[in-house]
């Protein structure tokens, strides 16, 4: 005899006749309790209302036409089909390199077939266990038929599916990268954020430093990471000049690439304009003393100027070294600072092939740090390759000495100090 179930509540059974029987008997049990489910001359039956994924044994036994049934009999036991599971999930995006497949169990299955890409028999078989989740270890986007299976290895053909696909795409990678020295232990880092468009979503940010070897990076190292586009370094050594890259990564684990190698400012903490200063400025015999006594002065290429009796018209230059390339680079920007408003101070930067170019900026407020950007897409490359040389000229000076004093015309009287502070990142504030 052969027993087939084909659902979770009916079984077919057949058998082959034989022998002088008049007819037949078909038993049925559960839990050893028999009960009659056919009494007639054919060779097959079938019984439904049955519980899911459950065995049952059918006896069939010979009966003669006084309806006397045979001492012996054939036998056959199966398990009726099981439920199937419910809640596919298949994640999308989450991960690189894999596809996570779950379900919600199925009280009746003994365990599960997975095919992947196509129904049962159609697609792959890629599990056959009793666990309610697994991993598909695959690249690209899949989708996933989920079948319970019975004791008898017998799969319901009512299954559930859900499609997924893993993360291969990376972010994009961080832009316009700018560091900035705040004090003489803290860097400021910045940078446009990235996006990602894989499904996992972006992460964070890694931050590599590395130590300056004669004006190329040492051994990047990872310091940090940030879940900003923005980062402060606190482990900054004071005068010390640093490299920095920035790369971002998603939840999946993918990672951008670098954005470009920048270096950071030197930066000095100078305590007073005495020796400390002299040593990054050439005077020309424009500089005194300052009253202020205590000066924080960021940027490795600055200039503080003052201008004293006699100090109309004078430049001052900070030697740069080693020279910076400014070539195909658009803009700039620096602070400035002085006593009083107006457009009487020039900035300029000097190349090594002789040329100087100006910029004169408004003052518009008197005494306090202003930025200014330069565009200096308009100057040939040849004449930014190499800047040695950042200047400040103070134009003309005010005097001391009532209304009638502050023309040229009292250039001889006591001039008050006119106070030019220029603060230019050459090497950072590159915009572009």
């Amino acid at each position: 005899p052969s027993a087939t179930a084909v659902s979770v509540s009916q079984m077919n059974i057949s058998w082959a006749s034989g022998g002088s029987q008049d007819h037949y008997h078909v038993k049925s049990s559960s839990d050893g309790y028999a009960s009659n489910i056919y009494n007639s001359t054919g060779t097959s039956t079938s019984q439904s209302s049955l519980a899911s994924g459950t065995q049952y044994t059918y006896r069939i036994y010979g009966v003669d036409a006084d309806d006397v049934e045979s001492s012996s009999y054939a036998s056959v036991s199966k398990y009726t089909l099981s439920d199937p599971p419910t809640s596919p999930t298949v994640t999308d995006g989450t991960y690189a390199s894999k596809i996570n497949v779950g379900w919600t169990s199925s009280v009746t299955a003994d365990h599960y077939h997975v095919w992947r890409d196509g129904i049962s028999g159609a697609g792959t078989q890629i599990y056959n266990s009793s666990e309610t989740n697994f991993d598909d270890t695959i690249t690209g986007s899949h989708t996933y038929y989920i079948y319970a299976v019975n004791v008898d290895d017998a799969e319901n053909s009512s299954y559930i599916s859900d499609t997924g696909s893993t993360d291969n795409s990376l972010p994009t990678v961080p832009t316009a990268l700018i560091a900035s020295a705040v004090s003489t232990t803290l860097v400021d880092l910045s940078w446009t954020a990235s996006t990602d468009s894989g499904g996992s979503g972006l992460a964070g940010y890694k931050i590599e430093r590395a130590p300056d070897l004669a004006g190329s990076p040492g051994t990047f190292a990872q310091i940090d990471t940030s879940g900003t586009n923005s980062y402060t370094d606190n482990s900054a050594s004071t005068n010390t000049k640093y490299w920095y890259k920035v790369r971002a990564y998603d939840n999946a684990g993918n990672h951008s690439g670098y954005s470009g190698e920048i270096p950071e400012l030197d930066y000095m903490e100078y305590a007073t304009d005495g020796a400390a200063q002299t040593a990054y400025v050439s005077s020309g015999g424009a500089l005194t003393s300052h009253s202020e006594s205590t000066i924080k002065t960021q940027g490795s290429y600055s200039l503080k100027g003052v201008a004293t009796t006699g100090g109309l018209n004078k430049k001052l230059t900070r030697t740069v070294g080693p020279t910076i390339d400014l070539s195909n680079k658009t803009s700039i920007n620096f602070d400035i600072r002085a006593s009083r408003t107006g457009s009487n101070i020039k900035i300029g930067i000097h190349d090594s092939g002789g040329t100087t170019t100006e910029i004169t900026p408004n003052i518009t407020s008197a005494d306090n740090f202003q930025t200014v950007d330069w565009d200096i897409s308009g100057i040939a490359n040849a004449d930014k390759d190499a800047i040695d040389q950042v200047t400040s000229e103070l134009g003309s000076a005010r005097h001391s000495t009532g209304d009638d004093c502050r023309s040229r015309a009292c250039e001889d009287g006591l001039e008050d100090k006119e106070r030019i502070v220029p603060v230019l990142g050459l090497t950072q504030n590159i915009l572009d």
